[in-house]
């Protein structure tokens, strides 16, 4: 099945390498799986998810301007598990599920963040959100705004 045509792929890619901006959530990754002109732009593909449970949002690079300010946080939702494209010194979070409960072979840890330079513009990329009362935590809120100045070069 295809959730996007190649089109609406080249689209996306157009429109970022062009300098717009692209704030991408949670199951959008499954897009990457079936589109590569999309996936080239997200640099990810959706692995899979165990059940809703328990797991610590780390910040892993707390100098970029997304995540200035932002602490570690805890949310109940779906842990993404994907496979991640670009260099690993764009991913700004971690999901950690600290009881060491894994998803298959993946262990209990996974890129949950990342932003870059795509052309000219930019993408950022964050794995919770299934949950509606995940988008409302105090620091994902925080997030999601240092997100959008970012990608808006207000920041």
């Amino acid at each position: 099945f295809a959730w996007m045509t190649p089109e609406q792929g080249s689209a996306v890619q157009k429109f970022v390498r062009g300098g717009g901006g692209a704030l991408l959530l949670h199951n959008v990754t499954h897009i990457g799986t079936h589109n590569a002109q999309f996936r080239d732009v997200l640099g990810a593909s959706y692995i899979g998810h165990p059940p809703v449970r328990t797991f610590k949002v780390k910040v892993t690079n707390p100098d970029h301007p997304i995540t200035r300010g932002v602490r570690d946080f805890v949310v109940t939702d779906e842990q993404h598990y994907m496979t991640y494209d670009k260099d690993p010194k764009h991913i700004l979070l971690e999901s950690v599920n600290e009881a060491g409960l894994s998803y298959l072979t993946h262990g209990p840890a996974a890129p949950a963040g990342w932003a870059f330079e795509y052309g000219k513009g930019r993408v950022c990329y964050f794995s919770p959100g299934h949950l509606l009362t995940v988008l409302w935590n105090p620091e994902y809120v925080k997030l999601q705004k240092n997100a959008v100045r970012w990608l808006l070069k207000q920041s």
